[in-house]
This record gives C-alpha cells, sequence and structure tokens, in this order.
C-alpha cells in the first residue's frame, strides 16, 4: 500500500471511529433521556430510535472501524503484533465489537416488544434501559480508551517485535520503531500508568454523571 492510500485508508479509519464514539455518545443520550422522563410513550419511541442507531450506525462504523484499523496496521511500519499499543487496541477493538454484535439482537427484541405492546408492558421497557445505560456508558469508556492508545502510542514492544528488532539489522531491514521521532518523544512522555489514571478519572466521573442524573447506579 502505498503513501496516498495510507492516508486514504487512515482518513478512513479516523472518520468511522470518530462517528463511532459520536454515535454512542447519541445512544446514550436516549437512553438517559428516556429513563430521566415520565412519559411512556417516549420510553416506546426511544426504543424504536436506539434499534435502529444501533442496527444502521453503529454496527457499520464499528465493524468499518476494526477493518480500516487491521489495514492501517497491517500496510505501516507499526505492525499487528510487534507493538503493545497496538496489540492493545486491536483487542479492545475485537472484544468491542463482539459485544456489540452480542448485544444486538436484545435491542432489537425490546424494540419489537415496544411495537408490539406499547405502554402495556412500560415498566419492563424501562427496566430494560438500565442494561442499555451500563452497556453503552462501559462502551464509550472502552472506546476513549482506544483512542487515546491510538493517538498517544505508549511506548513498548511485543516479545514478537523484539524479535524482529534484533533480526532487522542483520538482514539490512529498516527498523522495526517508525522514523517519526515525534511520536517517540510523546510516547516517552506519557508511561501506561499515567494512561490507566487518566481512564479511571473518565470512570470516576462517567459514575457521577449517573448518580446525579439518576440518583444512583441502575441495577443490570
Amino acid at each position: 500500500m502505498n503513501q496516498r492510500h495510507r492516508k486514504l485508508v487512515l482518513t478512513l479509519h479516523t472518520t468511522v471511529t470518530g462517528a463511532w464514539i459520536g454515535s454512542v455518545v447519541a445512544y446514550l443520550a436516549l437512553v438517559i433521556a428516556a429513563m430521566t422522563g415520565s412519559n411512556d410513550r417516549n420510553v416506546v419511541s426511544v426504543w424504536s430510535a436506539l434499534n435502529l442507531l444501533a442496527w444502521y450506525v453503529i454496527v457499520p462504523v464499528a465493524i468499518s472501524s476494526l477493518l480500516s484499523g487491521l489495514a492501517i496496521a497491517l500496510a505501516t511500519p507499526w505492525g499487528l503484533f510487534s507493538h503493545k499499543w497496538v496489540v492493545s487496541s486491536l483487542g479492545l477493538t475485537v472484544a468491542a465489537v463482539a459485544v456489540l454484535l452480542g448485544h444486538m439482537p436484545t435491542v432489537s427484541n425490546y424494540a419489537s416488544e415496544a411495537a408490539s405492546n406499547g405502554l402495556t408492558d412500560s415498566q419492563a421497557l424501562r427496566a430494560g434501559l438500565q442494561g442499555e445505560l451500563l452497556h453503552a456508558g462501559v462502551g464509550l469508556l472502552v472506546l476513549l480508551t482506544i483512542q487515546a492508545l491510538n493517538i498517544y502510542k505508549p511506548a513498548g514492544l511485543t516479545r514478537h517485535g523484539r524479535r524482529l528488532q534484533a533480526d532487522r539489522p542483520t538482514r539490512g531491514s529498516p527498523p522495526a520503531e517508525p522514523p517519526a521521532a515525534p511520536v517517540a518523544t510523546r510516547a516517552a512522555s506519557l508511561p501506561w500508568g499515567r494512561i490507566a489514571w487518566i481512564h479511571v478519572a473518565i470512570v470516576v466521573a462517567l459514575f457521577a454523571a449517573v448518580h446525579l442524573v439518576l440518583g444512583g447506579v441502575p441495577n443490570h
């Protein structure tokens, strides 16, 4: 893949990843609005909206983000299994897509229930929103973690990457680390520990927001 194609794939990846995060934020907003409102008709309508948003926006951009991320890793010096941050980002993305696809039947079932029974089963529909709050909230946290990994690129080679780095000088190949010095400088200045604390703060902020809006974390 030449440089022009790499830039095209990178543009696609950043676009769909941003759309994934934004659509999950919109999903959370719909869930919170339905849970805090007193109108049962809104709950019925929100389930239909959640089902459409998930199937027609979140699922397509999630799969596109995974595939474009794989293409970028394979087509650049970063590689797929040489750097810890790439492996971590890939693992979290695969897990997020798997959980999303596994959860979609539940969303569709509630949407069908809302369409068929409507207001007669509003309490069950409201109870189902509690699970959506948890899924979307944790999913957003995972996506923010992936985004931080992709931006800061914490330093650290995997065992496979160290082996490649040891072999390449003898073969006359380029080094395993990409030649972008500014990236290496940023990676060294922001260790893994600080990134972990950043996301602990995000978790605390998320749960504080839930307590303020809903008066406590709902049971799931």
